[in-house]
């Protein structure tokens, strides 16, 4: 059975050591104009605890996103969201995000060789959906062995729709983390 290409960003499946897998909040500033789905690489931008959506390449990302809520400006009822919307205006505004470096995630990999195993590779932001809220960003296999790679492929997703291939879906952790300490070329490739 082939694999299917359905993106959803990370997803948290387990925590390296058994503990529970948790959230913090963050925050995100009033207006910041690009959309953010759950399931997206977060950084920090250095004003605060704002985060705002991790760059492919960059060594910078403290976790992923998790969903959001936040007050309307035009004094609307309190809004819970799986995605930011660009340009949305609001205060009190929390940012959910899977912040614990130790979290190992499922993602989908444009394409998996048993020889991928263990090695880096980074995130392509594929946009999301507005509908669902979710993420549709994945790991590009022709990253490997490049500069700051910033998850580790652990080990092929055990489902009987899933194997190597194109479109496997993935177990993968962190290589590079800013809240791990492990910037670029550190800790990764």
């Amino acid at each position: 059975m082939a694999n299917t290409d359905s993106p959803t960003g990370f997803r948290p499946v387990r925590h390296r050591n058994g503990s529970r897998i948790i959230q913090n909040g963050y925050t995100i500033a009033s207006g910041y104009t690009e959309d953010i789905f759950k399931g997206d690489p977060v950084e920090l931008t250095g004003t605060s605890r704002n985060i705002a959506l991790a760059a492919a390449d960059n060594p910078d990302s403290i976790g992923i996103f998790a969903g959001c809520e936040w007050t309307p400006t035009n004094g609307g009822k309190r809004v819970f969201s799986k995605y930011w919307p660009d340009d949305q205006t609001g205060t009190d505004i929390v940012a959910y995000v899977y912040d614990d470096p130790q979290i190992i995630y499922e993602v989908q990999i444009n394409t998996l060789a048993v020889t991928d195993l263990g090695a880096g590779f980074q995130w392509v932001d594929g946009g999301g959906s507005t509908v669902t809220g979710l993420a549709a960003g994945y790991l590009d296999q022709g990253t490997s062995g490049t500069a700051d790679v910033q998850m580790r492929v652990e080990k092929l997703v055990p489902r009987d729709d899933n194997a190597y291939g194109a479109y496997a879906k993935v177990e993968c952790s962190w290589m590079e983390n800013a809240l791990a300490n492990v910037v670029a070329g550190v800790g990764g490739v």
